[in-house]
């Protein structure tokens, strides 16, 4: 059962936890187009409520000694499935996924390093 905070500034419907952006998780079609090239579009896998975090200072340093181009920390409760070959759309702008991390290998949450697509 997902809480929600009651009379606070997160959106209507958030779950408690500090998770108050709403991502949509995305993954390649599979197919191919009329000229049998493969299609290069992406469909949705889910929508969920996540914390995007831009990364700074130390964190971010850190960050980039494993994934060079990571810019963002996406948090997210625990999904399996989720793959280095999906990405996130964040209102208008594309999360390409870098690392994934279990931590404590605990399946409770996702800490996401992600690169933000220029656009």
């Amino acid at each position: 059962m997902t809480k929600t905070r009651d009379n606070c500034a997160l959106p209507c419907g958030a779950p408690a936890g500090g998770r108050r952006h709403r991502v949509t998780l995305q993954e390649r079609a599979t197919g191919v187009d009329a000229d049998g090239l493969p299609n290069g579009d992406w469909g949705a896998v889910a929508s969920v409520w996540a914390e995007v975090s831009p990364l700074r200072d130390r964190e971010l340093f850190n960050a980039q000694q494993v994934q060079p181009r990571t810019t963002h920390k996406i948090t997210l409760d625990y999904r399996p499935g989720v793959t280095h070959a999906m990405r996130f759309l964040f209102g208008t702008r594309i999360l390409n996924i870098g690392s994934i991390i279990n931590p404590m290998e605990a399946n409770r949450t996702l800490e996401i390093l992600a690169e933000e697509k220029a656009t």
